[in-house]
């Protein structure tokens, strides 16, 4: 097909130009770099052998993009997480799906017919590094003493409160420094291990400082680098969250940011003045977020104090979330949720599961209150992104040294209530 589409081009290409392997693409690779001369491109069947292809060049001193450009066809994340990243084609998922719809109605009313149907879907190019693609943005005008700077976002899940610290951020780097300042912002969607992978594409890219979006987030850009500056933000209690025993405020080395700590004693107290009658108190949270079992811990030896039972319900992952929260509703009279990622990426469930049985939910924050709960003494997340951009800009002028740079906290807190609930 690659062929065809050349000689479509006017390019002069035949069979001896395509390198076929049966079993093993090593061997391929080994034929191409023995023509190496040949060739100033190469196009691969997928973006699987496209990055292992780009490896072997630069095992062989091959450099990519200076002295061969690489493209390929998929539209992986591989494709993107890699260094170089690779320029692919992708087509509409959406309608690849309505494509084989069609196909299949086609192929019940014609079986047996011998008649066959050509299906096209529209593609795209996403041009990217592998072949020395600049991004539009790229050429912005630089600030007033010449310097520009790329930050990398790294944020674990989309939510409203992690979506707003980040546009906070975004602004008041933007306020500052206009155009000069160039966003690679990337959502793990979730996962851990993908907030590594992202983190690691920042460190191979050299970007200037990273914001680090939740606790995760955090953890990953620790172990990925300790030379460019980390700022976390959304992060509850970073002693916990960076495993820092006796944590005096200040992190040290190449790591600071903002904290959403809200004051806990103050939640619990919120919860026994709506609900003075209440007996059992159940604490919902996700075992995989160090910060959340920090705060349910601190939370239920509130509650116990003012005479309530608590029992915690921690789930591993969004998989058990819906049972484990319905078996915490029937034995509760109040949930409490600390600032928990996982909960607040899947509010819905929750309140589908507690409402019915009329559970009322008090929310560690304003979002997962929206969705789920009925009160929070909750920060605002967009004014504590704002405060994380107000640190990197000190930071990126040379004005602080970020390993000197004490945590910060929101400076107010408010009482936030869902009368509909």
């Amino acid at each position: 097909a690659a062929l065809a589409a050349q000689e479509g081009l006017g390019i002069p290409l035949n069979q001896e130009n395509a390198f076929i392997w049966a079993h093993d693409p090593e061997a391929c690779f080994q034929a191409f770099a023995q023509k190496r001369e040949r060739y100033d491109a190469a196009i691969c069947p997928n973006d699987v052998i496209a990055v292992s292809f780009s490896n072997f060049c630069r095992k062989i001193g091959v450099r990519v993009p200076e002295e061969l450009f690489i493209a390929s066809f998929g539209g992986m994340q591989l494709s993107r997480f890699a260094r170089p990243s690779v320029t692919t084609t992708t087509m509409d998922d959406f309608q690849v799906g309505q494509q084989a719809v069609a196909v299949w109605h086609f192929l019940r009313e014609n079986y047996g017919t011998g008649m066959a149907m050509k299906i096209s879907v529209p593609s795209h190019i996403i041009p990217r590094a592998s072949t020395a693609f600049l991004p539009d943005d790229a050429s912005a005008a630089p600030a007033a003493d010449g310097q520009t700077y790329k930050i990398g976002i790294c944020q674990l899940v989309q939510h409203p409160a992690l979506d707003a610290a980040t546009q906070g951020f975004k602004d008041a780097l933007t306020e500052e420094f206009g155009d000069a300042v160039q966003f690679d912002e990337q959502n793990a969607q979730g996962d851990s291990n993908t907030c590594s992978t992202i983190i690691n594409s920042f460190v191979s890219e050299g970007t200037d400082l990273i914001l680090a979006n939740a606790t995760a987030a955090l953890q990953a850009a620790q172990a990925g680098t300790s030379d460019i500056p980390v700022l976390g933000t959304s992060v509850t209690e970073y002693g916990v969250a960076l495993g820092i025993d006796d944590f005096n405020g200040t992190v040290g080395n190449n790591i600071s940011g903002t904290s959403d700590l809200a004051p806990l004693d103050e939640q619990a107290a919120m919860l026994q003045e709506l609900f003075p009658d209440a007996k059992n108190v159940g604490l919902l949270y996700c075992t995989a977020e160090a910060n959340s079992q920090y705060q349910v811990d601190t939370v239920q030896a509130a509650l116990e104090k003012l005479g309530y039972t608590c029992t915690q319900y921690g789930f591993s992952d969004s998989n058990d979330l819906s049972s484990v929260a319905t078996t915490a509703a029937d034995a509760s009279d109040v949930l409490y949720v600390p600032t928990d990622n996982t909960v607040a990426n899947n509010t819905e469930l929750v309140n589908n599961i507690c409402e019915p049985k009329k559970v009322p939910i008090i929310a560690g924050e304003e979002g997962i209150c929206s969705g789920c709960g009925v009160a929070t003494l909750s920060i605002d997340y967009y004014d504590l992104g704002v405060a994380t951009g107000k640190m990197a800009v000190q930071v990126l002028k040379g004005e602080a040294n970020i390993s000197e740079m004490p945590i910060e906290y929101a400076p107010q807190f408010t009482k936030e209530y869902d009368a509909d609930r």
